[in-house]
């Protein structure tokens, strides 16, 4: 639905959203905000890396190509995989 507003209407759509991968998968334009303050702007690919990640969310990630989609998709790192990588 957002989709067909924003094609067939011409209307801008702007959305909040903390799942990374719907916001990179869906959106043409990103802005990440840390501190109330704009960190990065611009086309998914270009925002969406993994030192914007660590930086804006503290959050060790891989970034991927989505399969379906072509667009970045982030797999995030946890801890014990973390360690599991250093030994």
């Amino acid at each position: 639905m957002l989709y067909d507003l924003n094609q067939q209407q011409g209307r801008t759509i702007a959305m909040v959203l903390h799942d990374l991968n719907q916001a990179w998968r869906y959106a043409g334009y990103l802005v990440a905000i840390k501190e109330g303050r704009i960190f990065a702007a611009g086309d998914p690919q270009s925002v969406m890396t993994q030192e914007n990640v660590r930086a804006v969310f503290g959050l060790d990630s891989q970034i991927f190509q989505d399969p379906v989609t072509g667009m970045p998709m982030c797999v995030p790192i946890s801890q014990k995989a973390r360690s599991n990588m250093r030994s």
